[in-house]
């Protein structure tokens, strides 16, 4: 785990300005650090190319490559000399220079520190007033946030590194750098040392310290909103009144981006930079947009309780409509309709139909090309060629492209690839539709107890995907149109290259594209029992027990784009059964809970054979959770946790979704906290 520190200060202040007239303040600050507190090494090696050589041509340059080093290195022992030479010798190489492998985790290169800052001011106004004899109810909101962050990093500058890596003697006999130029951008020292790369910790502190510079990049994102709105009734009919609400908002959201001089590179004219480390060069990049949206809504009551209507205890209906311009994107508009049945007073039948639109966020549309390290399952590899969602046309496009019969040893499979990534002005508005409906029980005879039932249906068009490198692969080779697969106007085959010989990935351009389609289906359901302890004879002060549930469970949740289907749940992220069940306790100041989470059955992968991976599928999993809190003269208050409270493991070895599955690899946590309000 890494250290970070937090703090968080917030202000809220209300006024009434008169009965009719009420305004509040709120003020959100937030400061942290974190600190990456382990380190993958930095890795030269024949896989990222044949030699490392410096920066002078970007097109070129290759920081990853072996080390290519003297066989006079004063460093070398006699003996490790006169090995290296003779296997040269043997091999018909020349015998003054080798080629060197290293991992060079004990460079320390990724430690990283993020200092983040983050604040929010909301101010809001709202009251009443009285025209035509109709009361008129309005709200105003503005609100203005900004977070900011800045990172810094060692990193490696090659030029540098080359230098401390050519060791001489001078007349004295000392090791030291033959004479060489250093890079134009500084580094922790300017003073060049010798770097000794035979073996961990051998380097000098002086020698890392002349080649490593420390990087600083900084991102801000800023967004303003102001929503404004006023509601009242048109008519009263017989089960209430028809109301409605009608407003405006307006919204404003920024990016900026500095990479800072190590990940811009060096100035080499003609709008060019050459990198000065590992690293393709990154421009400064910003944008914005903003949006105007008018919307109204709509609720009309048919039949209340009060009618007492034979077969209908309440029956009412709603609906919802907005425009919104926004610069990047262009004017869409959404809407929604539905309505609500009860034939009794105990069950209550939903539904609801929505028209939705999501613009691309400004980092979708702005993010700055930059370096990325990527890898996944090739599908002309021998381990995928017989997989996907028809093998036969996988394997018949991967012959088309060179690739041998029943695929080859892709190295992409089992470890990253350099390419890049950025984001794509061009995209546009993501819609979905969806239906939503379900029953709603509150049996009279049975006093706080619900239980709801909802079936959700969501088809999303045009959805804004990051295809990364396994993606781009898979959408051509798994395309009937291949190699022509057109991707936004792009041929998503051109988008990742391979070595005509070795068939191995060497350079490939992740980025956000407008081509899927998601359809989803699922069964969400809950239970709500509130007991309050004087119903079974006990008295008033002995409290109430409050028990929760919810379950989902998924029909089917599909993703497709280029003519191929794949199935999106049944992972370890998304498993296609989970619940979490709360039972409450509650008794004045004192509370408690014990939490028990499930999760069904599931795989590590999808869309692959079931002999792909040794440890494919998952048992399914339980964990239970406890909290416990106290309250102290209104003020103050005590809370104790606990995660995972009989330790419970996922199954090993276990490689799925950290994020649903954090607290079990992490295993029984403890926190405390103190809250104090005044």
């Amino acid at each position: 785990m890494s250290p970070w520190q937090r703090l968080n200060l917030t202000s809220i202040m209300k006024y009434d300005f008169t009965p009719h007239l009420h305004g509040k303040i709120e003020g959100f600050y937030q400061q942290g650090e974190s600190v990456g507190a382990s380190t993958s090494g930095y890795y030269n090696t024949a896989l990222f190319g044949s030699a490392m050589v410096g920066p002078a041509d970007p097109t070129t340059g290759n920081a990853n490559g072996n080390l290519a080093l003297s066989t006079s290195n004063p460093y070398l022992t006699s003996a490790e000399r006169t090995t290296i030479v003779n296997a040269l010798k043997a091999n018909g190489s020349p015998t003054d220079t080798f080629y060197l492998a290293r991992n060079s985790a004990d460079y320390a290169l990724d430690r990283f520190i993020t200092d983040n800052r983050l604040f929010r001011f909301v101010g809001d106004l709202d009251g009443d007033f009285n025209l035509g004899h109709r009361n008129f109810v309005w709200k105003a909101i503005g609100t203005y946030g900004q977070s900011y962050s800045r990172t810094f990093q060692p990193e490696i500058v090659t030029q540098n590194y080359e230098n401390a890596l050519d060791a001489t003697t001078n007349a004295s006999g000392q090791i030291v750098c033959a004479p060489h130029t250093s890079s134009p951008l500084a580094t922790v020292s300017s003073n060049c040392s010798p770097l000794n790369p035979f073996g961990v910790g051998q380097a000098s502190r002086a020698a890392t310290d002349y080649i490593t510079a420390s990087t600083s990049q900084t991102q801000l994102n800023a967004q303003f909103d102001i929503i404004a709105n006023v509601q009242s009734k048109i008519a009263t009919l017989p089960a209430g009144d028809i109301r409605y609400v009608l407003g405006y908002e307006h919204r404003r959201e920024g990016f900026d981006f500095n990479p800072g001089a190590f990940e811009q590179g060096q100035d080499i004219g003609n709008g060019q930079y050459a990198p000065y480390g590992a690293l393709i060069p990154v421009m400064p990049t910003s944008g914005a947009y903003h949006t105007h949206e008018a919307f109204g809504e709509l609720d009309v009551p048919l039949v209340s309780p009060k009618m007492h209507m034979a077969g209908v205890y309440n029956l009412a209906a709603h609906g919802a409509a907005r425009y919104v311009y926004n610069s990047a994107t262009g004017g869409f508009v959404t809407y929604s309709a539905g309505g609500a049945y009860s034939p009794t007073r105990d069950i209550t039948f939903k539904g609801n139909y929505t028209h939705a639109l999501r613009a691309p966020s400004v980092m979708e549309l702005y993010a700055p090309r930059g370096s990325s390290y990527d890898y996944g399952n090739d599908p002309c590899s021998t381990q995928f060629i017989d997989s996907g969602p028809n093998p036969a046309t996988r394997a018949a496009n991967c012959a088309k492209a060179g690739i041998p019969r029943g695929g080859f040893q892709s190295n992409i499979n089992n470890y990253t690839v350099l390419g890049t990534a950025s984001g794509n002005s061009h995209l546009r508005n993501e819609t979905a539709n969806s239906f939503e409906g379900g029953v709603l029980l509150t049996p009279r005879w049975v006093p706080g107890l619900s239980i709801q039932s909802m079936f959700t249906d969501v088809l999303l068009k045009h959805e804004i995907v990051s295809l990364g490198v396994q993606d781009l692969m898979d959408a051509c080779y798994d395309s009937a149109s291949y190699p022509n697969v057109n991707l936004s106007g792009q041929n998503v085959c051109n988008a990742f290259t391979r070595d005509s010989a070795s068939h191995q990935i060497t350079d490939f351009n992740d980025g956000y594209y407008n081509i899927a389609q998601s359809h989803m289906q699922a069964l969400q359901s809950s239970l709500t029992y509130d007991l309050p302890l004087r119903r079974v004879g006990l008295p008033d002060t002995a409290g109430e027990l409050v028990t929760t549930v919810n379950y989902v469970h998924y029909v089917n949740y599909t993703q497709t784009y280029l003519a191929a289907s794949y199935t999106e749940y049944g992972s370890t992220a998304v498993p296609q059964d989970n619940f979490t069940a709360n039972f409450n306790y509650y008794r004045g100041p004192f509370n408690f809970q014990w939490q028990m989470q499930y999760y069904g059955k599931s795989k590590y992968a999808l869309n692959v054979l079931n002999n792909v991976y040794q440890n494919d599928t998952f048992k399914q999993y339980f964990m239970f959770n406890m909290s416990a809190g106290y309250q102290f003269a209104q003020h103050y208050n005590v809370n104790f946790s606990m995660n995972n409270v009989f330790d419970a493991k996922p199954q090993y070895p276990y490689v799925g979704s950290l994020q649903r599955y954090y607290d079990a690899v992490i295993g029984r946590s403890f926190n405390i906290s103190v809250q104090a309000e005044f």
